[in-house]
């Protein structure tokens, strides 16, 4: 395919720059990548669709298929996998979006949803500026810091039977009815988040207890009250739920394009637990050995920060 001039428009993504991307706008767009990491694979091969030299920060290689998990562009709370691309090092990893047209765009500043009728969407591998790069053309061997990537899906699996906890312990404090979770608790996770992001210890999520939530029927003043209790109701679930060793799966039905909806499903002993994801995690339960969630409470009782923390079995 033949490079074409347009504009490129990027997000403030440290490391990245328009630069990086002029080499990869193509006539007629590109092919959506292949994941696997859906499965838990951290190596693989790949061809190479495209390269693109910089400068500044490294450059930029496109393959048709990778196990390396992109930082997702509409919801970024799972960071970009580093790792190798044969012997060269992957600093970060992200999602770009060709559109119709032929412009490229990355992450926050892609305009429109996955859906998109005539959108190609890629997996972005960004290597250390004096990486070797390779030939379009050729399979590369790739493969994901795995330890990296262990402890962010220890995080991401943690951050959701967190919120699963946090739905049951405070499923009492709603005056009204709304929308349940996949174990039939008042989904406050999804009605009042804001914000969540992982590291490489655990996840941190906001959530605001706003006007809205409160004409949809949510006591906040009572959770305020209740702030000790729904503590230990949470830790005492989270205890319950580990210790059963349920089977953890991120269900792609099939689809492996980057773009595919994908699902977390956990065996729970109440039921099958639900939430729409794109990220990583841990295969069981079995690999913690305990959950602490941490909560803060804004003073005006407005807020809500919740640092969770796994810690992995031996």
């Amino acid at each position: 395919m033949t490079p074409v001039t347009s504009t490129v428009a990027v997000c403030p993504t440290p490391g990245l720059d328009a630069s990086i991307f002029a080499d990869l706008v193509l006539a007629g767009g590109m092919t959506h990548t292949l994941v696997i990491f859906a499965s838990g694979t951290t190596t693989g091969s790949g061809q190479v669709v495209r390269t693109v030299p910089h400068t500044a920060g490294g450059p930029l290689v496109v393959v048709d298929s990778t196990p390396f998990h992109p930082a997702d562009h509409t919801w970024p709370d799972q960071p970009g996998d580093t790792g190798w691309m044969g012997d060269q090092a992957v600093i970060n990893t992200v999602m770009a979006a060709c559109a119709p047209g032929g412009d490229l765009l990355v992450a926050a500043d892609i305009p429109v949803k996955r859906d998109e009728p005539g959108w190609t969407w890629q997996v972005a591998h960004l290597l250390a500026s004096d990486a070797e790069l390779p030939e379009v053309g050729t399979k590369v061997d790739l493969a994901v810091d795995a330890e990296r990537r262990r402890l962010l899906s220890s995080a991401h699996t943690a951050c959701h039977l967190a919120a699963l906890s946090l739905n049951r312990a405070t499923g009492l404090l709603w005056r009204k009815e709304v929308r349940l979770d996949s174990l039939g608790s008042p989904d406050l996770d999804q009605l009042a988040m804001e914000f969540s992001v992982m590291d490489e210890e655990g996840s941190t999520d906001i959530y605001r207890f706003g006007k809205s939530l409160r004409k949809r029927g949510f006591d906040s003043a009572g959770f305020a009250g209740q702030l000790e209790q729904v503590v230990a109701g949470v830790h005492a679930q989270l205890e319950t739920w580990i210790a059963s060793g349920a089977a953890v799966v991120v269900a792609d039905g099939g689809d492996q394009r980057v773009t595919a909806p994908r699902r977390w499903t956990c065996a729970l002993p109440e039921g099958m637990a639900e939430i729409p994801c794109g990220g990583t995690h841990v295969a069981t339960l079995g690999a913690f050995s305990a959950v602490q969630v941490a909560y803060e409470l804004a003073p005006d009782g407005t807020g809500l920060t919740v640092r969770t923390t796994p810690t992995l079995a031996a």
